[in-house]
């Protein structure tokens, strides 16, 4: 009976220690989820932030369009041009500039355009 009690008492012993360290790895993976939440809120928080900034390039950038004027020419050598602008003048100088890069024979009466809606 007293080898029974002192073989006991010695595992017991050595698995003491073990059961300590499970505590420290318990309040370490504790530590490590609270992180791991709060880093989740942060990211979700960041990600809300850039949603509103994108939706208010995007609102910016539908109001610019609507001030767009577009052109358009069809030239035998250059083929299809198209050029946008903030004006009509600025479109119409950018679709003949691209339209004589290509090669075209390129007049503003040919241009067609027209203020974007």
């Amino acid at each position: 009976m007293k080898k029974l009690f002192v073989t006991g008492l010695t595992l017991l012993s050595l698995s003491l220690p073990a059961l300590a360290h499970a505590d420290d790895n318990s309040e370490e993976i504790r530590s490590l989820r609270q992180e791991v939440q709060m880093l989740r809120s942060d990211i979700l928080r960041l990600e809300d932030k850039i949603y509103e900034m994108n939706k208010k390039l995007n609102s910016k950038g539908k109001s610019d369009k609507s001030d767009n004027w577009g052109c358009y020419i069809d030239d035998l050598s250059a083929g299809a041009v198209y050029g946008t602008g903030r004006t009509e003048m600025e479109a119409k100088g950018k679709t003949l500039a691209k339209c004589k890069e290509k090669g075209g024979a390129c007049f503003s009466s040919n241009l067609q355009c027209s203020k974007a809606d």
